[in-house]
């Protein structure tokens, strides 16, 4: 699926000048020159630690001093890197503590993006931070945390690993032992491991990266569950080359927002009072919810349809009463949005009045959010364009803005709509009246 791909730049959101820390392994200086060069000009790129020589190819200039940079004043385009003088086995350092901070003042004064490699490697894929490392400003916006996917399998030993005796005790996995998935893990999750360093409130991202063949890319998936728990992004890299650099994935924490204040003035009755499987049929969809992985789980709804939900059963849902449902579906869209987290990459909207939308089908419209971010996507039937729908935050503030009984779906105007196939007609049904629930109990 390599034509979904994102560039690095889009894969982090990053729409204004950025602040950008990148530590760990595998791909970690070849990523910080790539995303330089997709951010809009001027980008200054630095270190807190060494950068080799050779690398310093990869920027339009070098300057060593920032006495220097401040008296070249060359930065009105392209990348600019920035160091310190001294060079040592074919490396220079990197700027002192309060010269980094007169650059990022800059930097923030002028509108420069501003990339800084916080940690060393020695080329190998994966590795464990040091007692000094990494070097993370505490004023860094975005922390990714790079780790080259072609060391699973690999012994854990200096072959492979940048320092695997701190690797082995960080994972419990004994030196020379093959490094699997959860070993990987949980060095990622582990606070002297990925995580160590990073400033609070920073936003945190990993990139499984040099997910090559397709065994790659599958352990890149199942090992993003786990990290989504402690990072906001977890990204899939194929970066091997200069041509091919794409990202193939960026999964962020996708919710459910279900929509089921209505008062089934149209049915005549409670909806709370059908069943679908034994479950009624908020139930059904709380739970595809949950079976599709999406987080939060949001229920917007009114005093006597909550009253059905067994909060026992469900203890992790958002219960949110709207009390001007009457107002139209908007003031349940808007009740919904507001409740979610900022970090928060989409919201899947389901409909109370369809128990039948099987979890797969949600799943399916989440993996396609990750390889595109496509502002809104839907499945497909035939020509018909169906429910649920994700819409990326990117349409919240639209969402935030309609009015009176108007849904989403009015926004399928201003913004491409991304389609996903699905076979099976029965998704289209809603419940409406009895006859709409007498086909629906066909489907048991």
């Amino acid at each position: 699926m390599r034509g979904d791909g994102m560039n690095l730049r889009r894969a982090l959101r990053l729409d204004r000048p950025a602040c950008v820390a990148i530590v760990g392994a595998g791909g970690k200086t070849s990523a910080m020159f790539r995303l330089a060069r997709e951010l809009p000009p001027p980008v200054i790129v630095t270190t807190t630690t060494h950068i080799g020589v050779w690398q310093t190819q990869e920027g339009d200039r070098w300057v060593q001093g920032l006495d220097a940079f401040a008296e070249s004043g060359a930065v009105e385009h392209g990348v600019t890197i920035v160091t310190g003088r001294e060079i040592k086995n074919e490396r220079v350092n990197g700027l002192a503590a309060d010269e980094l901070d007169h650059l990022h003042a800059l930097a923030k004064e002028k509108g420069w993006s501003l990339l800084i490699e916080a940690d060393g490697s020695k080329g190998l894929p994966l590795k464990a931070p040091g007692e000094t490392e990494p070097v993370i400003p505490a004023w860094a916006e975005t922390v990714v945390v790079v780790a080259g996917l072609t060391g699973l399998g690999k012994p854990c030993n200096n072959a492979y690993i940048h320092r695997p005796e701190i690797f082995s005790e960080l994972s419990g996995l004994p030196p020379n032992e093959p490094v699997g998935e959860e070993a990987l893990v949980k060095v990622l999750l582990h606070p002297s491991g990925g995580l160590k360093g990073i400033p609070q409130n920073t936003r945190r991202v990993v990139l499984l990266n040099q997910a090559n063949d397709p065994s790659l890319m599958a352990a890149a998936s199942r090992m993003s569950e786990p990290l989504l728990g402690s990072y906001d992004v977890v990204m899939t890299g194929g970066l091997k080359n200069k041509i091919e650099e794409e990202i193939l994935a960026a999964r962020e924490p996708i919710a459910a927002v279900i929509l089921a204040a209505g008062g089934s003035t149209r049915l005549g009755t409670p909806k709370s009072e059908l069943l679908f499987h034994g479950k009624n049929f908020l139930e059904n969809v709380i739970q595809c919810g949950f079976d599709a992985g999406l987080k939060p789980v949001v229920v917007v709804t009114n005093n006597a349809y909550s009253q059905s939900i067994n909060q026992n059963q469900y203890p992790n849902i958002i219960l949110l009463n709207n009390p001007i449902r009457q107002s139209g579906q908007s003031t349940s869209i808007r009740l919904g949005i507001q409740s979610l987290p900022q970090n928060i990459g989409g919201a899947v909207f389901l409909l109370c009045d369809q128990p039948q939308i099987p979890a797969q089908l949600v799943h399916n419209l989440v993996e396609r959010h990750a390889r595109m971010h496509a502002p809104v996507i839907a499945p497909r039937v035939g020509d018909k364009c169906a429910n649920p729908i994700l819409f990326d935050r990117c349409t919240f503030a639209d969402l935030l803005a309609l009015e009176g009984d108007t849904g989403g779906r009015s926004l399928f105007s201003k913004y491409p709509i991304e389609t996903v196939p699905w076979s099976d007609g029965n998704i289209l049904l809603d419940v409406d009246t009895f006859e709409d629930f007498d086909r629906l109990r066909k489907l048991e």
